[in-house]
């Protein structure tokens, strides 16, 4: 069970895919976890498993990392068990694992920002 104080923070970064398309991941980035929630960390392991197209002309869905990183702008939701799959492909992980709120935040290196 999670508490109001349980927090997962994870980096999506943009990186090429071996089809030549650019994709964001966790996998293998920095992340931070309060320790007490089992819940958050199995759902830090499923989000390892996820690639999202960081291209708005893709057609599939972006999620939430691919909203944010196309649109660079902030997104936050008190509760995305209520998401469809599309708007959140993590759902049904967020809905076993009762995980409600998230948001995003885009990260901008210096002078990169068009």
């Amino acid at each position: 069970m999670q508490s109001d104080d349980d927090v997962l923070v994870q980096l999506w970064v943009p990186v090429n895919h071996d089809d030549g398309k650019l994709v964001l991941t966790t996998s293998e980035q920095s992340f931070t976890l309060d320790h007490r929630s089992d819940s958050l960390l199995r759902f830090r392991e499923v989000s390892t498993k996820y690639q999202f197209l960081a291209d708005v002309k893709s057609g599939d869905s972006p999620g939430l990392p691919g909203r944010v990183f196309i649109g660079r702008l902030p997104e936050w939701s008190p509760d995305i068990r209520y998401f469809t799959s599309y708007e959140y492909p993590r759902v049904r992980d967020a809905q076993y694992l009762d995980v409600h709120g998230t948001m995003g935040l885009p990260v901008f290196e210096k002078g990169s920002y068009n």
